[in-house]
């Protein structure tokens, strides 16, 4: 169980230092939405939703809000926002969960 830890680590620290040095701006930005992309898949997996449909749904919303960002020119503002949403979760705690609003709708 640890060996392929271990070795998927070390493949994706050599994609990661060959992305930052290599990519111009462009091809890094892509690449970095697409790693964004595979987070919200395994968040949506990780958050309790159960169904394909759903986990490719949510991933496709990532895709979609990380092409608008990028489309907009707002992504200075971006991080703003990013923070006033982690802290309103925080503000509301237990009251909507990931789970349970994903799977309620989803």
């Amino acid at each position: 169980m640890l060996l392929p830890r271990i070795l998927s680590a070390i493949v994706m620290a050599v994609l990661f230092v060959y992305a930052v040095f290599v990519l111009n701006a462009a091809h890094f930005i892509f690449a970095m939405a697409g790693v964004v992309v595979l987070a919200g898949w395994e968040w949506a997996r990780l958050s309790g939703v159960r169904n394909q449909v759903g986990r490719i749904a949510f991933a496709v919303f990532i895709g979609v809000l990380c092409l608008s960002i990028l489309n907009l020119n707002i992504h200075e503002m971006s991080l703003y926002l990013s923070l006033n949403f982690m802290g309103g979760c925080l503000v509301l705690g237990n009251e909507i969960s990931s789970a349970s609003f994903l799977a309620a709708y989803l």
